[in-house]
């Protein structure tokens, strides 16, 4: 099989799996405004689950450009992803979460969502540093180039001056 079409399939199908995820959550919190009762397990589940996703995220944000390796950084992004979609599928399910009391629940539900908000500003901020670095760099180099112009042309008028 070619190696283009193979890779191309592999990033749709997971661009697909992350749309499907997404739309879900949004389809939940539709339901959740049209009064439907979602069992608050699963909410806290969705909770930790979409913090774990920004996680991700923030990571990639965090090492790019450090001496992690590309590859440990795919590793680390997929381990925090595995771990949402098994957050989503079993959380809901686990003893200690039944025993748990729905003002409990509620509570970590809370704190997750509020970390993943947190985080997600976060993030912002640092890609819109990352792009002003990028700017200003860019600018600097563009100026240095300037100046060894103007110092070239100054030296050679100098030079014919002198002549």
């Amino acid at each position: 099989m070619n190696t283009e079409k193979t890779d191309g399939y592999i990033v749709l199908s997971s661009l697909s799996l992350v749309l499907g995820l997404g739309a879900s959550f949004l389809l939940l919190a539709i339901l959740r405004v049209a009064d439907v009762d979602l069992p608050p397990a699963t909410l806290l589940g969705v909770s930790l689950a979409a913090l774990l996703i920004v996680l991700s995220d923030y990571v990639v944000v965090l090492l790019t450009g450090t001496k992690f390796m590309k590859e440990s950084i795919i590793y680390i992004v997929a381990l925090l992803n595995l771990f949402s979609i098994i957050i989503i599928v079993n959380f809901p399910n686990l003893p200690f979460i039944k025993n748990l009391s729905a003002e409990e629940i509620s509570k970590y539900s809370d704190t997750s969502s509020l970390f993943a908000f947190g985080i997600t500003i976060m993030i912002m901020g640092f890609k819109g540093l990352s792009e002003i670095t990028n700017i200003i760099k860019r600018k600097n180099e563009s100026h240095q180039q300037e100046v060894s112009y103007l110092l070239g042309r100054i030296q050679e008028l100098e030079d014919t001056k002198t002549q």
